[in-house]
């Protein structure tokens, strides 16, 4: 599953939040594979360090086997 937001919701791409973050790059690493492994791009990837409410959602996607694919309705 995703979660997909404005940019200005999630205003650190992927580079910053692993070193903002403070992770290890063992789990970077381990995010980056398992994001690769279905078709995701970690160089879109973007994250915020304050909680995201429902309400800041533009789209809930799950990958289907080949796809990223909306779910219909996330009210």
């Amino acid at each position: 599953m995703r979660f997909v937001v404005d940019d200005r919701v999630a205003p650190h791409h992927w580079k910053s939040l692993k070193k903002l973050s403070g992770m290890s790059k063992k789990i970077a690493r381990y995010l980056e594979e398992s994001g690769l492994s279905v078709d995701a791009c970690p160089e879109n990837w973007r994250g915020t360090f304050a909680p995201v409410g429902r309400e800041a959602w533009v789209s809930v996607e799950y990958f289907n086997g080949a796809d990223w694919t909306a779910i219909e309705s996330i009210s």
